[in-house]
């Protein structure tokens, strides 16, 4: 018999769909690996999310046979997963608060910028736990429509997606419609919300002529892929922007949203407003007042570098037994250039790049398509449980080879830096024997640290400019 993954999810105005709405994305993935599924979750979270209807429901405080269970709960903790260990024979949590116990084989946050340590007091010490974008829950439509994004993302404002989630309790929707007519721009406006909006009926009397209204829409990720800027909060939708490259002004409307919003804006992803509940409708004029060309291309640049949509099937690999959390090397393949694309032109990594300066998606396609097609360059991949972690490309010359290496967003700080360099390296120099150079900006301190580590010995400088070298 196929195995069974049992759903802890619930649904209301209050808590909004996105628990609900993920835990469904989960169910899809592992439904083509060949698992069923069922839905421990109340008969009213149907009224919010009605698509949880298409899947069998079993009662949330039944002890129903399971080989997994998937817990998505804010107020459920380690008391009832130890409950359930009589019945689940193995519990994955998803989280993204790390503010209390669990006890549970298999944990995922998918915020950007939370770590593995964030929950070692929190978890049983064989806990295993996967963190960040790369495994973001998102449904395949967003990743299949990555491609035309790329394309399509310009840094003109014409059209603007407001939308807040399913329930957007506190009308953050109106003060978005506020701001935009405020702003005097001439913006078309496509406004989702869902069914159960508390203020569903104010937001449609209220509807200027620019907009159009989408309750209940499956189309988000169209939606997404022909709007040129997102208004919204800090919710799951994040990461659906982030796949299809959406610049976002982003308004704090729960609590737990707040990191999620202060790291899409160090990533350079988004502009973070504040809390919607302090906001006027001229702090929102004055944000899209000040948006310019060069500012959406790095918004829409940095997203495409954070999430790849393709985290529901990592993360069904995962539950399949596939990779052990060890790091991996692999070529760099077609569907790499949007990621690389996203992390070269990320602040942090362009503020230490030599050129310093935004690569436009054009350009970076061609380069890449002839880095993959020459015989000039090598690009390898460096993984862990089938996410990026970063990369290392190799530039030969007639009797050198120059290397550089990107981390992912996520991945700096953490010490993986001279691992992720020492695998290509090994990668490379599998089949060249030739010296490498290395080019690192005198400041960034940390990246001449991780060359040293790999047997890179500093010359001198040029024009702030160290050349490293390592012999073969």
């Amino acid at each position: 018999m196929r195995p069974l993954a049992v759903f802890r999810c619930d649904a209301s105005a209050a808590i909004g769909s996105g628990h609900a709405v993920r835990c469904l994305t989960l169910a899809a993935a592992l439904e083509q690996a060949g698992w069923r599924s069922a839905l421990a979750t109340p008969a009213e979270s149907l009224g919010v999310v009605p698509a949880l209807g298409r899947h069998p429901r079993i009662d949330p405080d039944a002890s129903a046979p399971a080989d997994l269970l998937v817990v998505d709960h804010y107020r459920l903790d380690a008391a009832y997963e130890g409950t359930a260990r009589a019945w689940a024979r193995r519990i994955l949590v998803l989280d993204d608060l790390a503010d209390r116990t669990h006890d549970c084989d298999l944990l995922l946050d998918q915020t950007l910028g939370r770590h593995a340590a964030d929950y070692r007091p929190l978890v049983p010490p064989g806990c295993r736990v996967l963190t960040g974008p790369a495994f973001a829950l998102l449904r395949p439509d967003f990743a299949s429509l990555r491609g035309q994004a790329l394309e399509r993302r310009r840094g003109v404002l014409k059209r603007v997606l407001v939308a807040f989630g399913g329930t957007d309790p506190g009308n953050a929707t109106g003060l978005a419609l506020a701001g935009i007519a405020a702003s005097g721009l001439d913006l078309a406006v496509d406004v989702v919300l869902g069914q159960a909006a508390p203020h569903l009926e104010a937001v449609r009397a209220s509807l200027p002529a620019n907009a159009t209204l989408h309750v209940g829409t499956a189309r988000m990720a169209e939606l997404m892929l022909d709007a040129d800027l997102a208004i919204g909060a800090g919710g799951s939708s994040a990461w659906e922007r982030c796949c299809l490259g959406l610049p976002a002004l982003m308004m704090v409307i729960a609590d737990n949203q707040r990191a999620v919003t202060a790291a899409l804006e160090r990533a350079g992803a988004a502009l973070a407003l504040g809390d919607a509940a302090s906001l006027s409708a001229a702090a929102v004029a004055d944000a899209l007042g000040h948006l310019d060309a060069g500012g959406l291309a790095t918004m829409a640049a940095a997203g495409f570098g954070i999430c790849d949509g393709m985290g529901a099937g990592r993360l069904a690999r995962v539950l399949a037994g596939d990779g052990a959390g060890v790091l991996t090397v692999r070529p760099a393949e077609e569907r790499d250039g949007a990621i690389l694309y996203g992390w070269k032109n990320e602040p942090a990594a362009l503020a230490n790049s030599l050129s310093r300066t935004l690569v436009p998606w054009a350009d970076h396609r061609a380069w890449f398509v002839a880095s993959l097609t020459g015989d000039r360059r090598r690009i390898f991949m460096i993984e862990r449980d089938g996410a990026a972690l970063g990369a290392v490309r190799f530039d030969l010359g007639d009797c050198r080879a120059v290397v550089s290496l990107v981390l992912a967003p996520e991945s700096r700080g953490l010490g993986l830096g001279a691992e992720v360099l020492r695998l290509g390296v090994e990668a490379f120099l599998a089949t060249h024997s030739l010296p490498l150079d290395a080019r690192i900006r005198i400041d960034n301190a940390p990246s001449l640290k991780v060359f040293a580590r790999n047997g890179f010995v500093p010359g001198g400088d040029t024009d702030g400019v160290v050349t490293a070298t390592r012999l073969p």
